[in-house]
């Protein structure tokens, strides 16, 4: 059978592997926007239980939801009853990582404004899913970011966080495996509205920058990259970022301890005053079009949906003993003498697909596959009435998994029976016959029989003996006992607040500060900072939350002024909110005691950078200012040995040489017509050009 006119079905490709695994893609032909996605998961994350238990249930929750900001979920199964797989749609376009990586990589300028329309389109879209579902993400980045060719954003696989969260990493092995960032927490990493806000400031960084986060940028010198970072203007002159913008970046990165965004909602509103107060970063979408179409020019190939953080290697399509997709009533199993048959045809034909412009359908499919995935050919013909159809019997292959329970051939799936539990409350261990299957609620395909299914809460493990049928559900609901409540909450707020505090002789933080995890009884509270210190006895009860203000003033008589000093080759302007101390040919600045966040510029050579300092009664608290390069290019007539400030730097010509902000002597010397001398004053606003000739007396 033919193809449909204008609709041809491309060979499955790998698209992308990273942390979580790898992307599966197939793309439809004619005039489709979306083409079939699957992720399959590595067995590293899935060999958790409740992994695949949590994905479950926010797929569940999410559902319902639906808008085009964000990639729908189609289906989570269990491929070959081994790898876990998650299947969506995938829109026509570029993933955010990959479009940063090749950036870079192509020399292109990401200009601020077409960053900053990305930035726009992604806060209220984060924010959306926290307003209609009270939901979030926790794992957004430019992995699950895709731009199509319209400069729209859309966020992809948005139901894995809650699964990741499972996972119980540390907070630098959230990022150095998955690239997913999160922000410091008392206890376990949590994937919550924090985390939505420090993974939108970390996608805007990125976006700025030009360039993915390297493993070691985060968290420890992000804080220097948003003090170091510039706008760059499509001809690539870069210009300091405002102090409105660098801040936003800095609260969303809850580098600010005081002033960091509580809400998405808030980040989102800081934003929009952000870009209405200052039209330099306005977002232009026309900028952001322009610019991808820039990049797709730059490329023999345009790239389609693929992303890793070391760009992936896109593999050969599998293959697979056969590939059978129905449209209606499922078809018998292969027999065994079918299949002898189809391996001796000569693997030369390409399926034939006759698609049908529609949403994706991934039901319907009767796939027997082997176990690795490799391409094959195939000398059948496939008959459908629907792309997706066609496209998800690729993409499977791709796969070479899909011999799902549920849609397999109809002696398959008579096969089967389905057990489904549930708990109040939720979050119970399932065992199925001694073997971990997930958490309440659960829904799982057994072969039909007398099965163990053992349901751990708190309290004593219950065991249920039940039999499955063939193609009959088998329901189970049970209360179970709640844990006890042992522990309460503490609050505690000095004034001033960075007292630190400790609590029944161990260190716990500085305010304010809320402890969470306070066991039931009474504890000795103490508070010191360098006005004084205070000692508390506190009562805590069970699920009871406890609030300790103290204030922490001075005793008569004590010092509350320090000192700060800066140092640094130029003269440097210090500012307080905006009000100007001193400057850094000053030997010190007398500063109230306490926290301070200073500025320091030096607005000719287009430098500002922001430090919180900590002054202390009576001390100098310093500051050591390390100035970033601008670029310097010389040349001269006919040539000439270049030194800078004495140092030896080569001969003419010399293109982009980064040279240290501030004001340097350049020599050029010709053995024939000796030596001139010139002072340039590099910044970073633009680059510095520099050239003589030596012919001209």
């Amino acid at each position: 059978m033919g193809q449909a006119a204008g609709s041809t079905t491309g060979a499955p490709v790998l698209a992308s592997e990273d942390g979580l695994g790898k992307r599966y893609q197939v793309q439809t032909g004619g005039d489709r926007e979306v083409h079939p996605e699957l992720l399959c998961f590595r067995p590293e994350l899935t060999d958790n239980p409740s992994f695949e238990s949590a994905l479950r249930e926010r797929v569940s929750l999410l559902s319902t939801f639906q808008h085009p900001s964000y990639i729908p979920v189609r289906r989570i199964d269990r491929l070959n009853g081994r790898t876990l797989a998650l299947f969506s749609d995938c829109p026509s376009g570029v993933r955010l990582a990959e479009l940063l990586v090749e950036t870079e990589r192509r020399g292109l300028v990401l200009d601020i404004n077409s960053a900053m329309c990305v930035l726009q389109q992604l806060a209220p879209a984060a924010a959306l899913l926290h307003q209609s579902v009270h939901l979030a993400n926790g794992a957004l980045g430019p992995e699950r970011l895709i731009l199509t060719p319209q400069a729209r954003l859309v966020i992809a696989e948005s139901a894995i966080g809650g699964a990741l969260e499972q996972l119980h990493y540390t907070r630098e092995r959230y990022w150095q495996d998955l690239r997913v960032a999160l922000p410091p927490s008392p206890g376990e990493p949590k994937f919550d509205e924090l985390a939505d806000i420090t993974q939108l400031g970390m996608v805007g960084l990125a976006l700025v920058l030009g360039r993915p986060l390297n493993g070691d940028e985060y968290p420890g010198a992000v804080s220097d990259l948003v003090e170091l970072a510039y706008a760059r203007s499509r001809s690539g002159d870069g210009t300091p970022l405002s102090s409105g913008l660098r801040s936003w970046l800095r609260r969303a990165l809850q580098l600010d301890a005081r002033h960091s965004f509580g809400s998405i909602a808030e980040a989102t509103t800081g934003l929009e005053e952000l870009v209405a107060n200052d039209d330099r970063y306005a977002g232009d979408m026309n900028a952001l079009t322009a610019f991808l179409a820039a990049y797709q020019a730059s490329s023999a190939t345009g790239t389609v949906c693929a992303t890793s953080d070391d760009r992936p290697q896109i593999g050969q399509p599998p293959v697979v003993s056969q590939v059978e997709a129905t449209l209606t009533a499922p078809q018998p199993s292969v027999t065994e003498a079918e299949t002898e048959a189809t391996e001796a045809e000569p693997a030369t034909a390409t399926p034939e697909i006759t698609p049908f412009r529609d949403r994706p359908v991934w039901s319907h499919l009767t796939i027997t596959a082997t176990e690795e995935p490799q391409l094959v050919t195939q000398s059948k013909k496939f008959m459908v009435n629907r792309s997706w159809i066609a496209a998800a019997a690729a993409v499977t292959a791709v796969a070479a998994l899909l011999a799902w329970p549920r849609y397999m051939s109809s002696a398959t799936a008579a096969s089967n029976g389905t057990l489904t539990v549930s708990t109040n409350p939720p979050g119970a261990q399932i065992l199925v016959d001694n073997v971990p299957r997930g958490q309440s609620p659960l829904n799982l395909s057994l072969l039909p029989g007398q099965h163990s299914v053992v349901v751990r809460g708190d309290g004593e493990p219950r065991t249920i003996p039940v039999t499955i049928t063939a193609g009959a559900t088998s329901s189970h609901y049970l209360d179970l006992p709640k844990a006890a409540i042992t522990t309460g909450t503490l609050q505690i707020k000095t004034e001033p607040s960075g007292a630190r505090v400790t609590v029944d002789g161990q260190a716990r933080g500085n305010t304010p500060l809320t402890l969470a995890d306070l066991e039931a009884g009474e504890h000795s509270v103490v508070l010191e900072n360098d006005l004084g210190s205070a000692s508390h006895s506190v009562v805590i009860q069970p699920g009871v939350p406890a609030t300790l203000v103290v204030p922490l003033g001075a005793p008569q008589g004590a010092i509350v002024s320090g000192w700060m000093s800066v140092s640094a080759p130029i003269e440097l302007q210090v500012y307080e909110q905006g009000r100007l101390l001193g400057s850094s040919s000053i030997d010190r600045i007398m500063l109230a005691s306490g926290p301070h966040e200073i500025e320091i510029a030096n607005e000719p050579l287009g430098f500002r950078m922001t430090r919180t300092i900590q002054v202390a009664p009576g001390k100098v608290s310093p500051i050591a200012v390390t100035l970033p390069k601008g670029v310097v290019s010389l040349n001269a007539i006919p040539w000439a040995t270049v030194s800078i400030d004495g140092e030896n730097v080569g001969e003419t010509p010399i293109g982009n040489l980064p040279v240290t902000i501030g004001s340097h002597e350049v020599v050029f010397t010709n053995p024939q017509f000796g030596e001139q001398r010139r002072v340039i004053n590099v910044t970073l606003k633009a680059p510095i050009r520099a050239s003589i000739d030596f012919s001209k007396k």
